[in-house]
């Protein structure tokens, strides 16, 4: 695919802005229209497969029928002839903005802000689904941020009409594991109400920067979904108000019936806490009764899954997706483990016995802890089990970096708490399942670092900078070579090009000169050896007083070198904000981050930089600002956040 330039004589490719495991997103050039659009090709080895070209087709489809500010809009789509194999692209709006996953990787955001950002994604899904579409992978990284500050909702690849027939289908788990619905986990039919309990998962990361469940692998995690209640999120973050906590709690109710049924409805309630009014959710929440206890008797000491009747037999398809071994999927695991373990469950309680039941007893034993068996053979883990007194079960197996035929992984986790007699379901090691390492020799080390963690290796970066081989970043070699078979989890280790270092001046520390007035700061500056700029921002500090420099004070900078110095123009219109009194924002287009920085920190407004076009990465103090979010000319209120894109400087 590298060296395809253009698609349907029409678009140019540009550089690669994204790329994830069904399809690559090309920034690219529209010659007919003129404009900057993105375009999404299906990988090669993917298009040889008739079941991911029909996914992607219906990502098309889906999302070219909806229009919607909230939704990144779908202008064309088509198939291009790529390497012998006929390729589907689509060509969408090119968005500029940033996800909430590398918003996220900046720091947690506040509470409204959180509320704030799911609301547009509820805006969004109530027109998706009066549309009849179910997203069905809401999460940080299919949502965007704008420039403007607008959500907008993208990735419709696993979308599918609530009409059509495989959104019934029970041999697949469909989504991802820190944000699937519990009915999604156990393979049974989605519809609009799976999408709120993932905005559910999204709103608590977005509250708490962790997710609702994690666990050591997917299918521990979507065990959790099923089976276990998320903490509230202002256990974890001070502030978080109880309305809020009722909000997500309501959202992610394992049963669906007992959550929002609508996006309505759960917007509603968002905005209710956002105006400091009690949301519907309190109500339902003060009103529910008691969940009795369940009790497990006394059974075996292993007993293996019984096989699911009617299970389709694999196809093609599937077997390509297989593990070397011939192994079933670990998606197909998930469902498998999670369906077997209703059923042993069921039986373990005595479900279908009209004696069985609860337990009306007032009396409880203490519980235990699951030990870590991973790593130990099956007879080895009976022996623990007898000991510590719980059941195990069989749940199949799947490559893990175990030895073959010992344990890779349990559910629940290790360490978990359990009652005695309770049930840990064995995962066991097919062995390791190794991977072809791609050649990205070439390429950047940020491009090379992204397809890397997505295959799962580690990643390790070693600087050369003895001579100029190639542009700085640039990846010159790696170990192991492209093309090697490698486990999962091992380290593949990138030479890439760095600064070549120059013989450079000495260096002084610059100065303390901020609170200064300029002609005092001046000639404080020139007498450390530096040459002088005056740039003027807008500030609250009196006109005419130093409001920061850049470099910033204690720096060593070369002797000779120019510093910047900010200084204020003073309050906007000469008056400045009372107390708590709205704060219209200056424009900083074209500052020194620094200086933008500093200067909308004497307003009194929280900051928070990222840069273009690495936009998971932060601002450094040289980097110029391109705009900001809030824009300009709007209000914030003292204290709110105000996001600066920059990109580096000449």
């Amino acid at each position: 695919m590298d060296a395809l330039r253009s698609v349907a004589d029409r678009y140019e490719l540009r550089q690669v802005v994204g790329r994830g495991g069904m399809a690559e997103v090309h920034l690219a050039h529209d010659r007919r229209l003129a404009r900057t659009v993105a375009v999404k090709l299906l990988l090669p080895d993917l298009a040889r497969d008739a079941v991911f070209q029909a996914r992607f087709r219906r990502e098309a489809q889906s999302a070219a029928s909806l229009n919607h500010p909230a939704v990144v809009a779908v202008y064309d789509t088509g198939e291009e002839e790529v390497d012998g194999v006929s390729t589907p692209f689509i060509v969408m709006e090119y968005v500029e903005g940033a996800t909430l996953r590398e918003l996220l990787s900046g720091g947690r955001g506040s509470p409204e802000w959180a509320l704030e950002m799911c609301a547009g994604v509820l805006d969004a899904l109530e027109y998706a689904h009066q549309a009849g579409i179910v997203h069905r992978d809401i999460k940080p990284a299919n949502v965007m941020l704008t420039g403007s500050g607008r959500v907008k909702v993208m990735d419709f690849g696993i979308a599918r009409a609530m009409g059509d027939a495989g959104m019934t289908q029970t041999n697949s788990v469909i989504g991802t594991a820190q944000y699937l619905s519990p009915e999604q986990a156990r393979g049974e039919p989605v519809d609009t109400r799976s999408d709120l309990y993932s905005t559910g998962c999204l709103l608590y990361e977005l509250l708490t920067q962790r997710p609702p469940f994690t666990g050591d692998s997917p299918v521990s995690v979507a065990y959790q979904h099923v089976n276990e209640e998320p903490a509230p999120p202002g256990e974890f973050v001070p502030g978080i108000t109880g309305d809020a906590d009722a909000v997500v709690l309501k959202a992610l109710a394992k049963d669906r019936d007992h959550r929002y049924q609508s996006a309505a409805e759960m917007r509603a309630d968002i905005e209710a806490v956002l105006a400091h009014r009690p949301p519907a959710a309190t109500a339902r929440t003060a009103a529910d009764p008691p969940t009795a206890e369940l009790r497990p008797r006394p059974g075996p000491a292993t007993r293996p899954f019984p096989p699911v009747p009617g299970a389709p037999r694999q196809g093609s398809a599937d077997r390509r997706r297989t593990s070397k071994n011939g192994k079933i999927p670990l998606a197909v695991l998930s469902v498998l483990l999670l369906v077997g373990a209703a059923v042993l469950g069921f039986a373990l309680l005595g479900g279908g016995d009209e004696e069985g039941g609860t337990d009306g007893g007032s009396g409880g034993s203490a519980t235990l802890t699951v030990p870590e068996l991973a790593g130990m053979s099956l007879d080895e883990a009976r022996e623990r089990a007898a000991e510590d007194d719980f059941e195990i079960a069989e749940g199949g197996s799947r490559p893990c970096a175990a030895a073959e035929d010992t344990v890779c992984e349990t559910s629940p986790a290790a360490g978990t708490e359990i009652d005695p007699g309770g049930l840990v379901t064995l995962i066991m090691s097919s062995g390791a399942e190794s991977v072809e390492v791609p050649d990205v020799t070439g390429g950047t080390a940020d491009e090379a670092r992204r397809l890397l963690d997505e295959l799962g290796f580690d990643v390790t970066e070693e600087q050369q900078t003895a001579e100029a081989q190639a542009p700085v970043g640039t990846v010159l070699t790696q170990a192991p070579e492209g093309g090697a078979d490698a486990d999962p989890g091992s380290t593949v280790t990138l030479t890439v090009q760095g600064e070549v270092p120059e013989d450079e001046p000495a260096t002084v520390p610059v100065p303390e000169v901020t609170g200064l007035p300029f002609e005092e700061a001046e000639p404080a500056l020139r007498e450390a050896g530096f040459e002088v700029t005056r740039q003027d921002v807008p500030g609250e500090a009196p006109a005419g007083e130093v409001v920061g420099t850049s470099p910033a004070a204690g720096t060593q900078h070369p002797a000779g070198g120019t510093v910047t110095v900010s200084v204020s123009t003073g309050p906007q219109d000469g008056e400045q904000p009372g107390p708590g009194e709205p704060v219209r924002i200056p424009d900083v287009s074209g500052l020194a981050y620094a200086d933008a920085d500093a200067a909308l920190r004497a307003l009194g407004l929280d900051t928070m930089g990222t840069s273009y076009p690495a936009e998971d990465q932060g601002c450094v103090p040289e980097d110029i600002v391109r705009y900001t979010s809030p824009a300009a000319g709007e209000t914030l209120e003292p204290g709110g956040r105000i996001y600066l894109n920059c990109y580096r400087g000449p």
